[in-house]
């Protein structure tokens, strides 16, 4: 599995080019970073996201 470094930022910036929705852009950021697809730096460094929404 390739590792990508990169900022919360710009990951948030490429993921909202694809034109997806914000939940989707919400997912998709957390379901990269917290499978280790995507390591975060920056302020961020080397942190999960924590969803805490309840889905119904």
């Amino acid at each position: 599995m390739q590792t990508t470094r990169t900022t919360l930022l710009d990951l948030v910036q490429v993921l909202s080019d694809l034109e997806a929705s914000e939940p989707e852009i919400v997912a998709t950021a957390i379901w990269l970073v917290n499978s280790g697809r995507v390591v975060l730096n920056g302020s961020f460094a080397g942190q999960q996201i924590v969803d805490r929404v309840i889905h119904a």
